[in-house]
This record gives structure tokens, sequence and C-alpha cells, in this order.
């Protein structure tokens, strides 16, 4: 676990367990967030003891226990203890879990309340997230309305919208975290067609990642959610077709393009949120086809931001929508979006200018990053250009700005390292892209001095012409 430095002896540690306040526990617990083994069995023991609220609400919200005491402590807990056992952090389940028995105990009396603060648990194991998608093992034995309610607990759990981006050590890790995105995605085909079906499914699979299980025929399964033909048209509103729509994910590849002329609306706004476009009549083309069902996705699909000329045509297609409410609101809804994508993406904007966006970020090593990436396309103009003295002013007032968000970086690196021992990897990370920020840096201050060396170089030659020019004048006049 993490300590410390004044408290790496245990003797001194259980001491000030035993005789320091509960809210000075809680915080040093809030701080440490510690990974406690069956070694620390004393430690534990000791805080357990004391049988306090404060101290057993840290415990259950910021310390990782082993099974018996996380057990433990659900039991002879109050409601509140057991909630916050049930946000916080567990343990790799091996072959068992306290949880195992915690949740048989939830599902024998469907303690709602309860359920759903496990289901919404990032780190819930993914073998309890696939048997309940499968109604398999401690979920076989609810009823249909019971199941499908328990399923819209994880709807907003962030672990099914977070995808794998590196294949891990474990490939069976790899397997079961996949399986828990194909399994999701296998609802589709096993719930019944009927709109408290569709109304969860259309929102799980709009946070689902999409991964499509090797066995299903996507197209086969938009089918089956066709519902009826008189609802609305409005993704938001028709569940029907917001569930071809989601499903439509799951659809890439050279099938994609099909999506752009299908007769289901559902599969050509699938279209419209994803496509890249290659010039703007595209966008004016689809636009008077759907009109605001285009509108209403297309505003969101950042790909059409990238390009100056492609997202000047969504602009003017948001404004020559004939709104019947005079609302303005797809205008509105592109300047929100061209504001989110500005402080995210600003080399996507050639007017920016770099100054307001940039101090918006929070992060200092990510605004660093975005300084820095302005700074790079600033530097390449700069030969040139009519106005280099005036430009290398700018950059050179730019790598100021990053080197002071470089230092504000480098604070909570400390702070990071003095806290604890377990964000040695993220410190590692973060060393690593303070390393090539700093290289680009000097990189970008070679230039600028090559330019400036330049520049000074010819003001002395035409400073001598022009000495030289006045000399002759003179003798002229003479």
């Amino acid at each position: 676990m993490s300590i410390d430095p004044e408290m790496e002896n245990q003797e001194f540690l259980k001491y000030w367990f035993t005789h320091t306040d509960a809210n000075s526990v809680f915080k040093w617990l809030k701080r440490q967030k510690p990974d406690y083994s069956d070694s620390d069995e004393e430690i534990i023991t000791v805080l357990i003891n004391r049988n306090e609220p404060l101290v057993n609400l840290g415990l259950a919200l910021y310390a990782t226990l082993p099974d018996k005491q996380s057990l433990c402590l659900f039991r002879d807990g109050d409601r509140t203890i057991k909630k916050a056992l049930l946000t916080g952090t567990f343990s790799i389940r091996l072959l068992y879990s306290w949880v195992d028995e915690v949740l048989t105990e939830i599902l024998d009396s469907f303690d709602e309340e309860l359920l759903q603060y496990l289901l919404k648990n990032q780190t819930i194991d993914d073998t309890f997230l696939t048997s309940l998608y499968e109604k398999d093992r401690w979920f076989k034995d609810l009823t249909d309305e019971q199941w499908l309610k328990t399923i819209a607990f994880t709807i907003s759990n962030p672990r099914i919208s977070t995808s794998l981006d590196k294949l891990p050590w474990d490939f069976y890790e790899f397997g079961s975290y996949q399986q828990v995105f194909s399994t999701g995605w296998k609802l589709f085909e096993t719930l019944p067609v009927n709109k408290d079906s569709a109304a969860v499914l259309s929102h799980l699979g709009e946070n689902l990642v999409p991964n499509k299980p090797h066995d299903m025929d996507v197209f086969a399964t938009i089918k089956r959610w066709e519902g009826e033909n008189d609802e609305s048209s409005d993704v938001y509103l028709n569940v029907y077709l917001k569930c071809r729509y989601v499903l439509a994910k799951l659809i890439g590849g050279t099938e994609f393009e099909s999506l752009k002329d299908n007769d289901d609306l559902a599969l050509r706004l699938s279209y419209y949120n994803r496509f890249r476009a290659h010039k703007p009549e595209e966008v004016r083309e689809l636009f008077e086809k759907d009109n605001d069902k285009f509108l209403n996705v297309a505003i969101y699909n950042t790909k059409l931001y990238m390009n100056e000329n492609i997202r000047e045509e969504l602009r003017q297609c948001c404004r020559d929508y004939e709104d019947p409410y005079a609302l303005m609101i797809y205008p509105e809804s592109f300047n929100a979006q061209v504001e989110r994508l500005t402080k995210d993406h600003p080399e996507w904007f050639p007017d920016f200018d770099g100054t307001i966006p940039f101090d918006a970020i929070e992060d200092p090593l990510q605004r660093a990053n975005k300084r820095l990436e302005f700074l790079q396309q600033q530097t390449r103009t700069l030969i040139g250009s009519e106005d280099q003295p005036s430009m290398i002013d700018d950059l050179h007032s730019a790598i100021n700005d990053v080197k002071s968000d470089l230092k504000n970086s480098n604070e909570q690196i400390e702070r990071l390292q003095w806290e604890s021992e377990d964000n040695h990897s993220l410190i590692e990370k973060i060393n690593i892209s303070t390393e090539n920020i700093n290289t680009i840096l000097s990189e970008s201050n070679r230039q600028l001095s090559e330019q400036l060396s330049k520049i000074v170089h010819w003001g002395w030659v035409m400073g001598g012409v022009i000495i030289f020019l006045l000399l002759i004048v003179k003798r002229t006049i003479e």
C-alpha cells in the first residue's frame, strides 16, 4: 500500500490510526487510496475495530480491501456504507469475489437501489456484466421485467463505453473485456420487440462500444426493430428508429457507403453521423435530401469540421433551414460545436489565434500540447512571411506560455510523486510527453534564432547600404 514517508513504519502507522481523530483518518484514506492485501490485516483490523462511521465510510469509498473485510464491512455497515462499498474500487476477481455473495443477496430481495450502485461501478468484473446480458448465473432466475430493468442500470456505466486501446498482456483479459460489448449487442437479437425493450436498448446501444458479434447478421437484426410506421421520424423520439440507428454503428467497411441511399431513415442518419465529406457539394446534397433530419445528426459529426470549406457549407445549411418556429436551433448548435472543437482541435481553424481556448483547458500538460501544435504551425509559416519580426515576437511569447504550462505540469508531477507510489506509470508517460515537448520547443527556438539572425544580418547590410548612399548624396550636393 502507499503511505506517507513518515509513516513507513507500520508500528507508528497503527499507533497513529488508533489515536488520531476520525476526520484525519478519512482524509488520509481519501488521499492515499490504499490497496490493502491480506498482509495488511493488522492495519485493517485497527481501522475496522474503531467502528466509527466516518472511518468506515473512508474504507468503503477509498480503500481496496480483501474479500473477507469487504464482506464483513458490508454486512455490519448501515445502508450508506453498503452503497459506498458498491461504488468503491473492486479488487481483481479471480475465482471468487465478495461481490458474488452480496449480489446474490441483493437479487434475492431485488433491491433496486443497491443494484444500481453496483452495476454503475466501472470497476465491476466483466463476468457480472456478461452474465447479466446473457441472463446467466446470478441473473438466470430474474423475471423478464426485472432483467430489462437490471440491464437498464448498466447504461450509464463508463465501462461499456470505454474501448480497449491496447492489447493487454493477458489474452483472456482481452477476450473477457471485449465480450462485454459483444454480449451487450446480442441483446438486440434476444430481447422481445416492444417499446420497453426498444427504450432500454436504444440508450444502451448509444453508449456501447461498437463490437459486432461474429455471428450477428446486422441488417437482419435492424429489420427486426422496424416497429410501427406511424411514429415520429425524429431519432430522439422514436425508440424503434433509434434502435436501428445505433445498430447501424456496427456496419462499416464497404457496406458503410450503402447506408447513404438506404430506404430506412435510421440507416441514412447513421451515415450522416459518421461520413467524411470530400467536397462541400456532398453536404448540400444530403441536406436537401433530409433537411432537419440530416442536421439533427450531422451537426455532431466531427469529421465535417476538419476542413474549412466543408465546415462552412454545414454552417450555411444550418442557416438555410426554414425553421417554422424561427428558433435558430441549428445555427446555435453549430456554433456551440465550433466553440468546443476550437478548444480541442485549434489546427482545424486557420483564423484561430490560439489565445482564449488554450486558457480554458484546465490540464496544463494538455494545454501545453495544444499550444505546441499551434506553435509548430506558426513556425512553419515564418519563412517567407513579410512580417517576420512581429511574428517572431509572437512565437517567443507562445514559447513562454508553453514553458509556463510545463512548469505547472512539473509541479503536478511532484505532487503525484509525493502522494502515491501507484502513479509511477502515469508520471513516466507525462515525463516522456514533457521531454518531447521540450525537444520540439528547442527546435522551434533554434529555427526562430536562425530567422532572427538572418533578419539582423540583412539589417546590418541594408543599414550599410543606406549609409553608403547617404554619403554619395552628400558628396554630390557638396
